[in-house]
């Protein structure tokens, strides 16, 4: 990304190797009209109707809805943010996130993504362990 289409003003580097290209190419729709907010969220509407014409016994009023009860709303953001949590999920390093995210801070990152690490306490606990019966060997 050139520096003057990034919010921070500074060059950005894309991490996609060729295969992810490929796989992306694959799985999802890389050319993106201009109308696509429109039509995300024309074709959340049928999805609702068709799922609301199956007569749930409880409907949510958030399920496939542009905005939730919170005020929330359905935006291409969200598709960044689902990035940055899947890399977390896969237990990507957290500066490595940080740095395809282009966060300012690691403390953005780590405010963002970080609850997403269920069980990191216990797993460094572990991995110490290990390390101090390697020590000692």
């Amino acid at each position: 990304m050139k520096a003057r289409h990034a919010k921070n003003g500074k060059q950005a580097k894309q991490y996609v190797s060729s295969d992810l290209h490929g796989r992306l190419r694959d799985a999802l729709p890389l050319h993106i009209p201009e109308r696509s907010a429109e039509l995300l969220r024309e074709d959340l509407a049928i999805a609702r109707a068709a799922w609301l014409a199956t007569k749930p016994s409880k409907p949510s009023p958030d399920f496939l809805s542009p905005l939730n009860q919170a005020g929330e709303s359905l935006d291409f953001h969200a598709l960044r943010h689902t990035c940055g949590a899947w890399l977390a999920i896969a237990g990507v390093n957290v500066k490595v996130i940080q740095s395809i995210m282009r966060h300012s801070s690691i403390t953005l990152t780590l405010d963002t993504y970080g609850h997403l690490l269920p069980g990191a306490e216990q797993d460094a606990a572990k991995q110490l362990s290990v390390l101090l019966s390697q020590a000692s060997a």
